[in-house]
């Protein structure tokens, strides 16, 4: 018997006696079922292409090899046989080509598809690339040396296609918005014409496809995507910079090296696949200050003595080192590994190194409005809140399996439970905080799993709590879902993680 129900849910009894609730929030298209379980977030392995992800409750130890990966796969739609513009595209861009004096150019940019790109077109859906992913979960350009090479035609055309890809995805116009498909196949295209040509820009592009990829239910694109751009990476040994490089293509290596580095223990460690990028703190120094990287003019003299700080991405990399350790522990929990003794001494360890990376935060990076507020007038406002996303993610990973009861061989295991409902908890505060404030909101697909995994946990909250806690829980399940509802807008494969058919169980 469980009491009370939510206002705008149901239940229903499944043919094994289990019960199933469907949360109904406002939106009348968007049932999410879990069971009387534990949730987890389920994910198809690998091959599994065609299947759905879900948000469901079936027994920890069964399903935890698959509950801690990326977003879930959804139907991967019939490759179109020829890519090419729309007519819609080339009759918007036609104005923008012939008023692009201003800009510096008067061409367009044509593939061997025939699709065209006017300048004016490219600069504008570039700019969205900035404002929306830029520093967010990839930090690969230095914005500045970015425009510049746009609006002087000194970028590859397959770089450039995939940059406004991604950045369709943000346009208020809805026609602009459906040129991501279209946008994609020519850059793929493009790229793989030149797949041999082992650079910087073919590093760039890859992982700009690989996010794609993630957010368009394409895993196994993903995975190959973020595997040339590791072996291309390598190849460059762009985790040792030359000295003699200019500054901004030193720090830029250096961006890619870690971006590739964060992407591989989110992707590969969630698969149960071997990560690519290893830890080489010791021979790549880690990602300088945001903000005194984008102060750096496009020109700056070779020899120019520079103030080294870590921003923002070097804390998030020191965070994504125990990414790999927590899902290890996991699945070896999954797996039914005997030596529970032992693992009880891993989870400590690792509870007290994520507390110390919180603790060790410089003033400016502790999480405070305080912060927020100067963080978002800098520009940093996404990539602060992403930064702490992650943060309280990767503690409610490390907790979660204490939800089912009876995982701790050694230690009242309410402690854990406890302190993995304040992370779901803080995650979704801070996730609406995020999407109340401008420059400040964090969109993508990494950020949807986060944000299922923080509502598995509100809705054991909202079953088994107190009823005066009911209440907190179910407005923050409230916030969680319209941010999914929000982000589904871009993502397709948030879609398939919350409109996924009950499993019984």
């Amino acid at each position: 018997m469980i009491s009370p129900p939510l206002k705008h849910g149901h239940f229903r009894e499944s043919c094994r006696g289990s019960t199933t609730l469907y949360l109904e929030p406002s939106h009348p298209s968007f049932p999410i079922p879990f069971s009387i379980d534990t949730a987890v977030f389920v994910r198809p392995r690998l091959g599994d292409e065609g299947s759905k992800g879900m948000l469901a409750m079936p027994p920890i130890k069964t399903q935890m090899l698959q509950a801690w990966a990326l977003p879930a796969l959804c139907p991967v739609p019939a490759k179109a046989a020829t890519v090419r513009l729309s007519s819609t595209l080339e009759q918007g861009s036609r104005q923008d080509s012939v008023n692009s004096d201003d800009q510096g150019r008067t061409h367009r940019r044509t593939s061997s598809d025939g699709a065209e790109l006017s300048p004016h077109l490219a600069i504008q859906l570039v700019e969205l690339y900035i404002e929306e992913i830029h520093d967010r979960t990839q930090s690969i350009f230095h914005a500045a040396t970015l425009r510049a090479k746009v609006k002087n035609d000194d970028i590859s055309s397959a770089l450039l296609y995939a940059l406004c890809a991604m950045g369709s995805k943000f346009c208020a116009d809805p026609d602009r918005a459906g040129l991501e498909a279209r946008l994609t196949e020519v850059a793929k295209h493009l790229l793989q014409a030149d797949l041999e040509n082992i650079c910087v820009e073919n590093i760039q592009t890859c992982m700009i496809l690989a996010s794609l990829s993630a957010g368009n239910c394409r895993i196994q694109s993903q995975a190959l995507y973020l595997r040339i751009a590791s072996s291309m990476a390598e190849i460059l040994r762009l985790h040792s910079p030359y000295t003699n490089s200019p500054i901004i293509q030193q720090e830029i290596s250096r961006k890619i090296w870690w971006s590739l580095y964060f992407a591989d223990r989110l992707c590969f460690s969630g698969l149960g696949l071997r990560c690519r990028i290893e830890n080489v703190d010791n021979h790549c120094t880690l990602p300088m200050d945001e903000l005194i990287f984008r102060s750096l003019p496009p020109d700056i003299e070779q020899g120019s003595i520079l103030t080294w700080k870590p921003g923002i991405w070097a804390q998030l990399v020191k965070l994504s080192h125990h990414l790999v350790p927590i899902e290890d522990l996991n699945r070896r929990v999954a797996t039914g590994v005997k030596d529970a003794s032992k693992m009880d001494l891993e989870l400590e360890s690792l509870k007290h190194q994520l507390e110390a990376w919180s603790r060790l935060l410089s003033p400016e990076m502790q999480m405070s409005i305080q912060n927020v507020i100067r963080q978002e007038q800098n520009g940093f406002g996404g990539a602060f809140i992403t930064l702490h996303l992650t943060y309280h993610h990767f503690s409610t990973l490390l907790y979660f399996r204490f939800l089912e009861g009876g995982q701790c061989s050694s230690a009242d295991s309410s402690g854990y439970i406890t302190l993995c409902k304040h992370h779901a908890s803080s995650f979704s505060s801070l996730l609406h905080l995020s999407r109340q404030m401008k420059g400040c909101r964090a969109n993508c697909p990494t950020i949807a799993h986060m944000t299922a995994v923080s509502s598995s946990v509100l809705v054991h909250s909202l079953l088994f709590d107190e009823p005066e806690d009911l209440h907190t829980a179910r407005q923050e399940l409230k916030t969680n879902f319209e941010a999914l509802i929000d982000l589904q807008n871009y993502w397709p494969a948030t879609e398939a993680m919350v409109n996924a058919d009950p499993v019984p169980i």
